[in-house]
């Protein structure tokens, strides 16, 4: 928990109608802090009011009943600060405790039994903005930037990278994420290095997603990967000659900001049914939170304008991933399990992985419709082999 930059008025009535002394002490925590930095007082100083602000806030967590009262404010409270403040206490833990997934269920803002929400890392994609100019996609295959790896060349849209002698395959192109530029990170990134541990990724090279957006592998058996080709250029084919036909693109060039973030699930073993329904709210608020966070530095104007109105509800633009699990309103059916089961069967102690989950609202034109996304999955074992030519493709509507 952390005070947020914000300016309280000089009469919160609302904050201050919670006749709780330690709540008081934490109003008045934060307004020192206020105070502290429009005097300009020595880092140590504002270190020292802000560092007051955060003791008092995660001590509000343990008096008893004192959540619920503040939550009772939220349709009461409509000045933003107030609102900023009191969000600092009641926003879902999310990006500080998602890695010790037992802290953040016990959490007192979360509160679900331990074990039963999975909580599984993937690489988000959110769109920053759209590349408008050539010249900028072909900068990207200067000979030094892919010898050196100075430049990312993971994006959404825009048309695929090409190498000599690799057929690059004839339906439309989604994305591409740089495996390089990934591992370099998780060398001083932990939570990348959480990640790729996870799942056995090729430590190198690009890792493209092109799909017929028509069907999938339950409505387009015949095809394979139900329409879906996943194709891994290797570091090696990079350099031989990498380019771009600018005009072959079937949406435009997005570069993304891409961030480890978890993703959640209801682990689904529970016969009560008021316990499942506890946790799926859970699970929808945990994932919301990610979302906003993985937007937090380009937001969607959408978001914007909701957050003014209710920043305790507003919904963020899901994001295209890279691994975790399914989104919540996505999860697979029996029968598209049927078919992944039957398509990619497992031996040993072999799993299925969700390769990509793709957000079609922003980027793609809604292609896979409103609130819909495609998922590509692969076996474990193909993936830690660098074998793509077995996938499978489940479209879901939301």
């Amino acid at each position: 928990m952390s005070p947020r930059d914000l300016r309280l008025a000089p009469r919160p009535l609302v904050l201050r109608s919670v006749e709780e002394p330690l709540w008081q002490e934490y109003l008045d925590a934060l307004e020192a802090v206020q105070e502290s930095d429009e005097r300009g007082d020595p880092p140590a100083r504002r270190n020292k009011a802000n560092d007051r602000a955060v003791e008092v806030g995660e001590r509000l967590l343990a008096v008893p009943g004192l959540l619920e009262r503040l939550r009772a404010l939220v349709p009461s409270v409509r000045d933003a600060d107030e609102c900023e403040a009191l969000g600092g206490v009641l926003d879902v833990p999310v990006h500080e405790l998602w890695r010790t997934p037992e802290a953040l269920l016990a959490d007192p803002r979360v509160d679900l039994p331990p074990g039963s929400v999975r909580v599984a890392p993937a690489l988000y994609l959110p769109e920053m903005r759209e590349v408008e100019d050539d010249e900028e996609l072909l900068d990207q295959l200067h000979p030094e930037n892919l010898l050196e790896r100075g430049t990312d060349l993971t994006r959404l849209g825009g048309p695929p990278l090409r190498v000599p002698g690799r057929q690059t395959p004839a339906e439309p192109f989604l994305l591409q994420v740089d495996l390089a530029m990934l591992t370099e990170e998780a060398r001083w990134r932990s939570e990348v290095a959480d990640l790729l541990a996870s799942v056995p990724l090729p430590a190198e090279g690009v890792l493209q997603l092109f799909h017929s957006t028509t069907g999938d592998s339950c409505t387009d058996p015949e095809l394979p990967g139900g329409g879906a080709s996943v194709l891994h250029l290797t570091a090696e084919q990079l350099r031989s000659g990498a380019y771009v036909e600018p005009e072959a693109a079937d949406y435009p060039a997005h570069v993304v900001s891409a961030s480890v973030l978890p993703t959640f699930a209801v682990i689904d073993d529970e016969d009560d049914d008021d316990l499942v329904g506890r946790l799926f709210d859970g699970v929808v608020e945990l994932q919301r939170r990610s979302d906003i966070i993985a937007r937090g530095g380009t937001p969607s104007p959408d978001y914007v304008r909701a957050a003014r109105r209710d920043p305790f509800t507003a919904v963020e633009a899901p994001c295209t991933h890279l691994l975790g699990v399914p989104h919540h309103d996505c999860v697979l059916q029996p029968e598209d399990r049927q078919v992944l089961d039957e398509r990619l069967p497992l031996q040993g102690e072999d799993r299925h992985v969700l390769l990509f989950e793709v957000a079609s609202e922003t980027v793609f034109d809604t292609v896979y419709g409103d609130l819909g996304r495609l998922q590509v999955w692969v076996r474990a074992e193909d993936l830690a082999a660098a074998r793509f030519d077995d996938v499978v493709s489940i479209w879901q509507s939301g």
